[in-house]
């Protein structure tokens, strides 16, 4: 990657990693009101959260997920995971209820990744009354209007294959598709892998496609 192409991408994914509030570009969106819900929707970074929010999200990570984690026979890390959730280059994007308390969330950071910037999102998790209501596909199409905004290259989530709900509602409801750095494209996983990285592109077009050379991004982070 020239260098020249490397300090932009880098400078793009830092100045998207500044924006105090990326949902105020999409006023309208700040509402979910269909399907029986009324929901005010924010997005914020962690460092303006207060830490009882956090430790909502992971719990509920933590109980949406842990049977995932024993199916796979992978360990789940509560210090590495909650360095996760704090993060101080995390945003959360949020839905709360009538009584201001939060109900489902989506975690993510603008990334850098194989030389492409890129919105990385960790986790996207709903409280089970207001799941198979939409709320999760609205707030995956606002991470996708956030993209497209910051001119990332695509959106990226990683996904359980033993997750078959995850998987095809990401694959069908949202048109992703498995990426070119999914575990499952390499030849030394292929069908064996346990898990998909999955993408959608922006308007910004065709990915790069460069390896990273040791540049930060999700893989080395």
């Amino acid at each position: 990657m020239k260098q020249a192409a490397r300090d932009a991408v880098f400078a793009k994914v830092e100045a998207a990693s500044k924006i105090e509030d990326p949902l105020a570009f999409f006023p309208l969106f700040k509402k979910y009101d269909r399907n029986g819900l009324n929901l005010q929707i924010e997005c914020k970074r962690v460092l303006s959260l207060n830490s009882s929010t956090v430790d909502w999200a992971y719990e509920l990570t933590r109980d949406n997920m842990m049977y995932f984690y024993t199916q796979v026979d992978w360990v789940w890390n509560d210090k590495e995971k909650m360095e996760q959730f704090k993060d101080e280059r995390a945003f959360y994007l949020l839905a709360y209820d009538a009584n201001s308390t939060p109900v489902a969330f989506c975690l993510f950071r603008f990334s850098v990744d194989y030389g492409n910037e890129v919105i990385y999102c960790y986790e996207l998790q709903l409280e089970r009354q207001v799941q198979r209501k939409g709320l999760g596909k609205f707030l995956m199409q606002i991470l996708q209007l956030i993209a497209n905004r910051t001119e990332m290259r695509k959106v990226i989530v990683p996904v359980f294959r033993q997750n078959t709900g995850a998987y095809r509602f990401f694959r069908e409801a949202l048109q992703f598709d498995i990426d070119v750095y999914s575990p499952s494209t390499f030849s030394t996983y292929g069908n064996s892998s346990i898990h998909e990285i999955l993408s959608r592109q922006t308007k910004f077009g065709e990915a790069v496609g460069l390896a990273c050379y040791g540049d930060p991004c999700y893989c080395c982070d």
